[in-house]
């Protein structure tokens, strides 16, 4: 099931948006503010965000080049919502990186599948490895086949996947995975890397996560 965050602060249109997400099956959490929806970001990441550009503190259009300046977030597909239909607002937020815009009032219909387009193109450039992951359930899926990881390796891949196409360095992997002060033998980080690639390989002849020597590994 997707998973899409979404900031709004008015309790109407955020009523209209759980109706229509429900009758969608898309799983979704809505934020009155940028603020809120960050801390949630450092915890998990959605599929797809929706932010409207009214928003009190931070408006969306500032939130967006926050989100595309941070590389954790910043593949994230963000769809921008307004009253506005100003042409020069709609440029700053498809210039400041976002998928699509959508001016309010807007129909149910045409807003599920405009998000929908925006999920499927999210989900065929992130696929591209052959990996999915599922976060709420810590799965891990090679082309659909449900791959068993522990969770020490969950988090090793997960690490590896949201930063994919940069080689991510030995020592980061152990501060994300370990903890800051935790550090052992560097044959602690290989033996499960090991382990991964020997669970993949029941799938794939592809090599997933390629060893970058003397300096850490990456998911192309």
């Amino acid at each position: 099931m997707y998973r899409v965050y979404i900031v709004e602060d008015d309790d109407g249109i955020a009523d209209l948006y759980s109706c229509a997400f429900f009758s969608a099956n898309i799983d979704i959490e809505i934020f009155t503010d940028a603020e809120s929806m960050f801390k949630a970001l450092d915890n998990s990441l959605p599929d797809c965000l929706i932010l409207d550009i009214m928003l009190p503190v931070m408006d969306g259009i500032t939130a967006l080049k926050v989100i595309k300046q941070n590389k954790k977030f910043a593949s994230i597909p963000v769809i921008m919502v307004s009253a506005k239909d100003e042409e020069m607002t709609i440029v700053k937020g498809l210039v400041g990186g976002a998928e699509d815009y959508i001016t309010k009032p807007f129909k149910t219909m045409e807003l599920i599948a405009r998000v929908k387009k925006v999920l499927e193109r999210s989900v065929k450039k992130d696929t591209c490895s052959g990996l999915v992951l599922d976060d709420k359930k810590h799965q891990v899926y090679y082309e659909s086949n449900l791959i068993l990881f522990t969770l020490l390796e969950y988090k090793l891949i997960k690490v590896l996947y949201e930063r994919r196409g940069e080689v991510v360095e030995r020592e980061t992997l152990f501060d994300l995975v370990w903890g800051v002060d935790y550090f052992s033998e560097s044959r602690t980080l290989d033996i499960h890397m090991n382990s991964i690639r020997q669970k993949l390989s029941k799938f794939t002849d592809k090599t997933v996560i390629k060893t970058v020597r003397g300096v850490g590994f990456i998911i192309d």
